[in-house]
């Protein structure tokens, strides 16, 4: 096996290493998250757990359990999940020039 992994460029690990299926149960709660992040993507980890509970897809959930779904519908190419960064507002052509001018 040692020999196979250094012809093909591989390690060891990944070999050995079986993939685990994801749950019913996990899978209906990323659709569910899917909707809620569709809808409204500004949402964090807290406001997602509050609003499946108020949409009553599950009687409890843990904060941390969302925040360990999120990356994996990221991973599946569903989600584009980041961090909401704050983008300057473009400057408008006027006031570029009056900038360049004052210098």
């Amino acid at each position: 096996m040692t020999q196979q992994c250094k012809l093909l460029a591989l390690n060891r690990s990944s070999v050995y290493c079986r993939p685990v299926d994801v749950c019913h149960e996990d899978l209906r709660l990323m659709k569910a998250i899917d909707e809620i992040h569709l809808e409204q993507s500004f949402r964090g980890s807290r406001r997602i757990r509050d609003e499946l509970l108020d949409r009553k897809v599950v009687a409890y959930i843990n904060r941390k359990k969302v925040q360990r779904l999120i990356p994996i519908g990221h991973k599946c190419g569903r989600w584009a999940w980041s961090r909401s960064i704050r983008k300057r507002k473009p400057a408008c052509l006027a006031t570029a020039i009056k900038s360049i001018l004052i210098c």
